[in-house]
């Protein structure tokens, strides 16, 4: 989230200078998006090792390569220093970064949902999207601290860097509490079993529709958070009247206020259901895609935290019950390479390209905003579409012990 927030206002200038500033925007941007490009790939080998290996495996390994990338990002000499070489090398630890990312999600959310208790499992899971949230609250507020404390000399001189070097503390905490983690109930039972041992190739012969479904349900999820979280920056920067600076701090005052309420959603989850949940946040999305920009537009603080407000209520609706209705829908043998396919995918395909994009549209539209809120809103209606069609899997137990019958199982699916 860190790479995120720097990405529009301080790589386009420290590794693309030779270019004008809505080039360089987007050049820096294609290397945000470049991290996405290795994030399937990621997930169909750290979820193959998940399904394989274990839950907890795989967020070890996860951690330790995205800290490694993300330090290394800190110590990374500019442009000035060794020419085209520094963003050539910013790309790769990104693509790392992502690759990294790639099984971190599913990861995660396997390991909660085999768990927590059965009518509570929406709620726990919950935390997995909630804690990126105060990720992303923790590298505004860092990233505005720096801005603050700092001579814009200084902090393109050496404060952006203090971030990803400090990112190993948090390494450090991830790793002393993986490690303490037992692995869950289910995918003893998976090993014990032993009837999987390419789960890529039984979760593509089986499940394919599945992953589909994921990846069509998190299509406007996706979208919507990148072009709040990313885009909204490079838009003060490209849109008069707007300040680079107020919308971080607008961005870090709305994602604050969302995150007050967002975990009750997995307990209204829980009660009433995924799929009501996950549909009523897929409608906030194509209600709001217009207001958003009304309300940011004002350029007035309150009005922009009022319309980055609206953006993260509609992907906190979905987020929150993606993270457990997602891995509910996939078998424990195939839990964490399904997730991660569908999810994975979706977020490189829409994800991680949705503020370039966003930028390619308003330059299409004339430099006004109508085009972007209409990209969201058909994404948000092939999201409601697939969440209508994906089954609902609070009224019953979804799968959380293993068939030892790959014929029966197969059949079933």
């Amino acid at each position: 989230m860190i790479y995120a927030t720097l990405a529009a206002s301080v790589f386009n200038t420290l590794f693309f200078p030779a270019l004008d500033p809505v080039a360089g925007t987007i050049a820096s941007l294609s290397t945000f998006a470049a991290g996405f490009i290795s994030r399937p790939l990621g997930g169909i080998v750290f979820g193959h090792f998940g399904d394989r290996l274990g839950r907890k495996t795989l967020l070890v390994w996860s951690l330790v390569l995205m800290g490694v990338s993300t330090a290394l990002i800190g110590l990374l000499p500019t442009y000035a220093t060794i020419g085209v070489a520094a963003p050539i090398l910013l790309t790769v630890l990104r693509i790392l970064q992502g690759f990294a990312l790639g099984g971190e999600w599913s990861g995660a959310t396997t390991m909660i949902v085999e768990h927590a208790p059965e009518g509570r499992r929406a709620f726990f899971a919950s935390f997995v999207p909630f804690s990126s949230g105060i990720g992303f609250l923790a590298a505004l507020g860092t990233t505005l601290g720096l801005r603050a404390g700092l001579s814009p000399e200084a902090f393109l001189a050496w404060g952006w860097r203090v971030p990803f070097i400090a990112s190993v503390i948090l390494v450090a905490i991830g790793l002393y509490l993986r490690l303490r983690v037992e692995e869950t109930r289910t995918f003893r039972e998976v090993a014990e079993a032993g009837t999987v041992q390419l789960p890529l190739v039984r979760l593509l012969r089986t499940q394919w529709r599945t992953v589909l479904l994921t990846f069509c349900m998190h299509l406007g999820t996706t979208t919507v958070a990148f072009v709040v979280a990313t885009f909204m920056l490079s838009y003060a920067t490209l849109r008069p009247g707007l300040d680079n600076t107020v919308m971080m701090a607008a961005l870090a005052t709305a994602t604050a206020i969302n995150l007050c309420y967002a975990w009750t959603i997995g307990i209204l989850a829980d009660r009433i259901g995924r799929r009501c949940v996950f549909a009523a946040g897929c409608v906030v999305l194509m209600v709001i895609a217009f207001p958003m920009f009304w309300l940011v537009d004002t350029a007035v603080f309150v009005g922009i935290v009022a319309g980055l407000l609206l953006g993260l209520a509609a992907q906190y609706l979905c987020n929150q019950v993606e993270a457990s209705y997602l891995s509910e829908l996939f078998p424990p043998e195939v839990r964490c390479t399904g997730v991660n396919l569908g999810y994975q995918l979706c977020n490189t395909i829409a994800g991680g390209t949705a503020p370039l994009v966003a930028v390619l549209l308003m330059e299409w539209s004339g430099g006004e905003p109508w085009s972007i809120s209409v990209y969201l809103i058909v994404l948000g209606a092939i999201s409601l579409v697939a969440g209508l069609l994906a089954k609902e899997t609070s009224p019953r137990t979804a799968a959380m012990v293993v068939d030892a019958d790959p014929a029966r199982a197969a059949a079933q699916a």
